[in-house]
């Protein structure tokens, strides 16, 4: 069982979605590098949110397999954790909490708490080499990729 795809790859997709993000991922970085005259990619970065529902081992491991056959076999993918908060309405404070654990309400006053942030799925930035130049360039947060500014 395998999905064709862009680079022309038979690539094994079913059961793990991670394996169409790395796929995804990919191509908009191969995109956004086109769109500046072409290259190599050497690597990206990648925002990813407790809340997303992704497992970034496998994230890394599925785009290990997208990159592993392709011409930028060796490209990295750095994954940056989000983690999601928990802010109290009424008291305006983050509330600490155990990773993987939630409190729907405030230990200190009782209020409900709202969850904030941990939704990040956006790449980053990427480097790539020019083609015919073998000099790196660095591409951070380019108009027209899925850049957007880091997780603060």
């Amino acid at each position: 069982m395998g999905t064709e795809t862009e680079t022309g790859s038979n690539r094994y997709t079913g059961g793990v979605h991670e394996m169409g993000i790395a796929i995804e991922v990919y191509r908009a970085c191969r995109e956004t590098i086109e769109e500046h005259g072409g290259g190599r990619l050497k690597g990206a970065r990648l925002a990813v949110g407790e809340l997303s529902a992704v497992e970034p081992e496998l994230l890394v491991f599925a785009w290990e397999a997208v990159v592993c056959e392709s011409p930028d076999i060796g490209a990295e993918l750095e994954v940056v954790w989000c983690p999601a908060d928990q802010r109290c309405t009424n008291c305006g404070e983050v509330k600490e909490r155990a990773e993987g654990s939630w409190m729907k309400l405030c230990p200190d006053c009782g209020m409900p708490l709202q969850i904030t942030g941990g939704d990040e799925l956006d790449v980053l930035d990427l480097s790539f080499e020019e083609d015919g130049s073998g000099e790196a360039e660095e591409r951070h947060g380019d108009e027209g990729s899925t850049a957007t500014d880091p997780p603060g």
